[in-house]
């Protein structure tokens, strides 16, 4: 399980996101280095005559996520390919909004959680391979900062339901098994506690065995989302930078680290 939050960030006039890194199984932790914040590159064309497409829309989005891993992470792999390769339909005039993504997200992972259900063995809950997520950034429709929240559940059989945000000064969303203790804790003392700090106190403290790992963060301003190196203090107290759980200058490409820009608590 996990605790992703997505906010708005006043000083900056932006999205922001993070999350921790633990991937959990039951009781157990599967690993401490798992990505729940990720890109959701969206590439629009045209045809403009025989084999002849042109680009008439390039965008990007956030991704966030809690629950299963699985069924998450295949969900965003198929709506990327798909999100890379629209094409209008011939003589329709197309505008891509956010919303249509966020459908795209709900479509692609109800198709998923089904698969998966149907193949868990019979010590399995059927509830071990739902997810919920949050698409957001700014809506090339309507020119507003959104989220979209899809929730999953199962009754007789997978449902899902999406959830719209407006964002803006005061919009704070948290999901997964951690929301309810990072809501707490930001509210602590009759005083909103920064996002960032909270999510960094749950992980120095270990507040909850289902939260832990890494620090993991993006941001959506007028370019679209990126992921961001995340500034921390080392065993040494020096302050080095990370990115997704890797310490930046120690990534093995030649002339180039990985990341520019970075965010800390």
């Amino acid at each position: 399980m996990t605790v992703a939050v997505v906010w708005f960030n006043e000083a900056q006039r932006q999205i922001w996101c993070a999350a921790d890194s633990r991937l959990s199984k039951g009781a157990g932790v599967l690993m401490d280095g798992g990505v729940k914040v990720f890109e959701v590159p969206v590439v629009c064309r045209k045809e403009a005559g025989e084999f002849n497409w042109v680009v008439t829309g390039d965008y990007s989005f956030g991704f966030v996520f809690s629950g299963s891993s699985i069924s998450a992470l295949s969900t965003h792999a198929i709506v990327v390919a798909m999100s890379k390769n629209l094409v209008e339909r011939q003589g329709e005039e197309s505008s891509i909004c956010l919303e249509d993504i966020a459908k795209l997200f709900q479509f692609v992972g109800e198709r998923q959680i089904k698969e998966i259900g149907e193949r868990l063995g019979a010590t399995e809950h059927p509830s071990s391979c739902l997810f919920d997520c949050v698409v957001f950034g700014i809506c090339p429709k309507k020119r507003a900062l959104l989220a979209f929240e899809v929730k999953t559940s199962i009754a007789e059989g997978v449902m899902s339901e999406i959830i719209v945000h407006e964002v803006g000064p005061g919009f704070c969303l948290a999901i997964g098994s951690g929301a309810e203790t990072f809501n707490s804790m930001m509210k602590a003392g009759g005083k909103r506690v920064p996002p960032l700090t909270v999510l960094t106190k749950m992980l120095s403290e270990e507040v909850r065995p289902d939260v832990g790992g890494y620090l993991q963060a993006g941001v959506v301003g007028e370019g679209g989302f990126r992921v961001c190196p995340i500034i921390e203090k080392n065993s040494e107290n020096t302050l080095v930078a990370s990115f997704l759980g890797i310490e930046a200058e120690s990534v093995p490409i030649k002339g180039y680290v990985i990341g520019y820009l970075a965010v800390g608590a």
